[in-house]
């Protein structure tokens, strides 16, 4: 194996710590925020296909048809995060 390579194995806790980081950052990044009116116009292009291909357009909207099922992540679940 080459340096770098190598993979370190995390604690439960160490992984939750990352991944809270992980969401911080995400959150505290100005980039990442819309306003309401870009995010209807956002959606409306993509149920009309303007967007993606056809296929990239499909697997984006059964990804979002997913997370309206009852395993999705809540909103609680995310603040629990912080």
């Amino acid at each position: 194996m080459t340096p770098g390579s190598l993979r370190t194995v995390e604690t439960p806790a160490e992984e939750q710590q990352r991944l809270k980081r992980g969401y911080r950052a995400f959150l505290g990044d100005p980039r990442n925020c819309s306003t309401p009116e870009a995010a209807a116009m956002f959606l409306d292009k993509l149920w009309r296909r303007q967007l993606l291909s056809a296929a990239a357009t499909a697997d984006l909207l059964d990804f979002m048809d997913a997370q309206r099922k009852p395993r999705h992540l809540r909103a609680a679940a995310c603040r629990q995060a912080l």
